[in-house]
């Protein structure tokens, strides 16, 4: 286990994970739609 553990850093280091984490936008949980929101639904005439 411990030898995957160090596949795995080393990956993420090679490919600079962690500056380019860094860089992705914060996911703003007020944009993300909830099943039932009256804009899903369908309109009846």
């Amino acid at each position: 286990m411990k030898e995957q553990d160090l596949s795995r850093d080393r990956i993420l280091d090679q490919v600079n994970f962690t500056a380019q984490f860094s860089q992705l936008p914060q996911l703003k949980a007020e944009l993300i739609p909830t099943p039932g929101t009256p804009k899903e639904l369908p309109t009846t005439p």
